[in-house]
């Protein structure tokens, strides 16, 4: 499918460990961790396990600090302030009995990082078996579906009601190609949105614990079909792609907010 940026994807796969949980999210999230020690491992200036990204004079030299650990509170240009900077790519995870089939997809300019990635992935202690990179071209799907919780913010607060579901959808869209594009020195279409229609909503309650910080964090969310309006300015569907390619809501980069055509 054509996307408004350049988009390209690492694909692997490795054996699940004995004493993981065998369940999509569990293993995302290990592997997100696991993988984010090891790029913060080769890419450090410091102690990768005790330094703090936040103000490190390295940052901006760092494809870990960069890329990994969300930028809070900057300046966009064109855009004013922004809470947190998007993440330009995205894990997603299927599982066949004992083997997790894995994708890093990257957008724009992430793609400049994909050896940095894949130096990252190759240090994971999981045996990995590299499978070839494809990036499919298909038509513009009408309809998607959420095959992960999608976490979705509307005026600060978790939507639910189902009104409230599609304008979180959509702003949570526009938001996030409107600061990738800012980014990226473009725009989004000056044609309005509409508004999705969002059906067979179902609350999923989540939890994981970090190894990192010894907690608990909710990372519950929506899971829901997605139908577009046929009238939809076609100037939106490179967006709409990227989108669905990188995923919708919070926390994308452990896997959530995954999206798919829904197939009819």
């Amino acid at each position: 499918m054509k996307t408004a940026l350049a988009v390209k994807q690492l694909h692997f796969s490795f054996i699940i460990p004995d004493d993981w949980e065998k369940s999509v999210l569990d293993v995302g999230f290990r592997l997100r961790g696991m993988l984010g020690l090891a790029l913060k491992t080769g890419c450090c200036f410091f102690d990768a396990k005790k330094t703090v990204c936040q103000d490190c004079v390295k940052r901006p030299h760092c494809h870990y600090g960069q890329s990994f650990e969300s930028r809070q509170a900057i300046t966009i240009e064109g855009l004013g302030k922004a809470g947190s900077i998007p993440h330009a790519w995205a894990l997603s995870l299927s599982l066949n009995g004992m083997r997790a089939q894995a994708t890093l997809t990257m957008a724009g300019s992430e793609i400049a990082h994909q050896e940095s990635w894949r130096s990252a992935i190759e240090a994971l202690n999981l045996n990995i078996i590299w499978q070839p990179s494809t990036w499919f071209e298909q038509p513009f799907a009408y309809q998607w579906q959420a095959i992960t919780p999608l976490r979705l913010r509307i005026k600060g607060k978790t939507p639910r009601e189902h009104q409230d579901i599609n304008k979180a959808v959509l702003t949570s869209i526009v938001s996030k190609m409107q600061m990738l594009a800012a980014l990226h020195g473009t725009n989004i279409p000056e044609s309005r949105l509409p508004l999705p229609e969002c059906s067979h909503t179902q609350w999923c309650e989540i939890n994981r614990f970090s190894f990192r910080t010894k907690k608990e964090q909710d990372l519950s969310g929506w899971l829901l079909d997605i139908t577009w309006p046929q009238d939809l300015p076609s100037d939106w569907q490179p967006w709409l792609n990227l989108a669905m390619a990188l995923g919708v809501g919070r926390q994308t980069s452990f896997g959530l907010g995954r999206l798919t055509p829904l197939l009819s």
